[in-house]
């Protein structure tokens, strides 16, 4: 048997001349047996039914072996608000190290200080009474540390 024999036997050149194709804008109809396609007059099939459910648990009344997964309760993450930081030690939760502590409070001089100095020099306290402001606690800022991990928490400003 020659190569390519079989193949002329079976799919040989149509004898004939083609179908009529239908006049613009007519639709044809589908032949006999021809799988309807949507849009093509009639409606498609509906879906096939399925099995009822199965119960999701064995109804037995043995004993079960079941795995209980249980998920730890998620992270709270506590946002801190420097609003609420003052000129004493605070209670929080570091963002840092994450440990409740309570914060480090070390005073930096701020433009609260230099303003009461200028304005002590203005009243005539330029000989030297000027500069007690630097010496107050209550004139300066407050910087608010962890004691913990030495991050910084937030400065409350006078002014």
């Amino acid at each position: 048997m020659e190569y390519g024999t079989d193949y002329n036997t079976k799919y040989s050149e149509p004898t004939g001349p083609p179908p009529p194709y239908p006049a613009s804008g007519q639709a044809q109809p589908a032949p006999a047996g021809a799988p309807m396609y949507p849009g093509q007059g009639q409606p498609p099939a509906p879906p096939p039914s399925y099995a009822p459910a199965q119960p999701a648990y064995p109804t037995s009344t043995g004993m079960q072996n079941t795995t209980v997964v249980v998920a730890p309760p998620p992270a709270t993450v506590a946002v801190f608000n420097s609003s609420m930081l003052r000129d004493v030690p605070q209670s929080c939760t570091c963002p840092h190290c994450r440990q409740n502590i309570v914060t480090v409070v070390d005073f930096k001089v701020g433009s609260v200080t230099w303003l009461a100095c200028i304005f002590l020099w203005f009243v005539g306290l330029g000989l030297g009474c000027c500069f007690i402001p630097f010496c107050l606690d209550v004139c300066k800022d407050a910087v608010h540390t962890c004691p913990s991990c030495n991050g910084h928490i937030g400065t409350f400003t006078r002014l």
